[in-house]
């Protein structure tokens, strides 16, 4: 919770809207050579806690073949210092069941996974429809974006006009 807190940029005068920082019209709560000094300490203690996030791109989205369970990731270190990452099941993991499931290197499942997308092929038909789909919903998105940039637009333009007056 004040982990949240101290790296919430409202602090220091500065407003996060739709992931991009804009300076903000109230008056900072701190300076900006503190924000950084807490920034800096936060990192320096970042370092000494487990990190539990083990980014990966098929994470949650592979399934344990002996009980169904979802796969996530965890790294081994050997006695040498590398570090090896792995599969394993999260049911097995959290002992929900005594699934028999041994843990997978990523880069095997990677490969396996790959073999299989090779085998897979689509009908012409289905090729249509799924293109036709993609197109469809990129044209929705496009539509949404456009509409918000006017909302946007129009209200930075009253918000300027509300400030002259």
């Amino acid at each position: 919770m004040l982990h949240t807190i101290f790296n919430n940029p409202y602090y220091k005068g500065v407003v996060r809207y739709n992931g991009a920082e804009y300076p903000g019209r109230h008056e900072a709560l701190v300076s900006e050579t503190t924000w950084e000094k807490v920034q800096e300490i936060l990192r320096s203690h970042a370092y000494g806690e487990r990190s539990r996030i083990h980014d990966h791109y098929l994470k949650s989205t592979v399934y344990c073949g002996k009980c169904g369970a979802r796969l996530i990731i965890t790294n081994t270190k050997s006695r040498s210092g590398l570090v090896y990452p792995y599969f394993v099941c999260s049911a097995k993991h959290n002992r929900r069941n005594k699934c028999k499931q041994k843990a997978l290197l990523i880069d095997e499942v990677a490969v396996k996974i790959e073999q299989l997308y090779e085998n897979i092929s689509f009908s012409p038909e289905f090729r249509n429809l799924l293109q036709q789909h993609v197109i469809s919903e990129i044209n929705k998105l496009s539509t949404q974006s456009q509409a918000e940039q006017e909302r946007l637009t129009k209200q930075m333009a009253q918000s300027a006009e509300h400030r002259r007056a």
